[in-house]
């Protein structure tokens, strides 16, 4: 998974979007091993914050 999440991850950098590592792992792995990542932990809790205000 290691090469596969090298390259998800450098596109979204490239393009400037944020990457929660972890979901996009579990979204990515989890259906193969039977995990339903439900789609509310994908959603941005705090919209409107800019990210250095995290």
């Amino acid at each position: 998974t290691e090469e596969f999440m090298r390259l998800v991850v450098t596109s979204a950098e490239d393009k400037h979007r944020p990457v929660n590592y972890v979901l996009l792992w579990l979204s990515l792995v989890g259906p193969a091993v039977g995990l339903d990542v439900p789609l509310e932990y994908s959603m941005d809790p705090h919209p409107s914050a800019a990210v250095s205000d995290i």
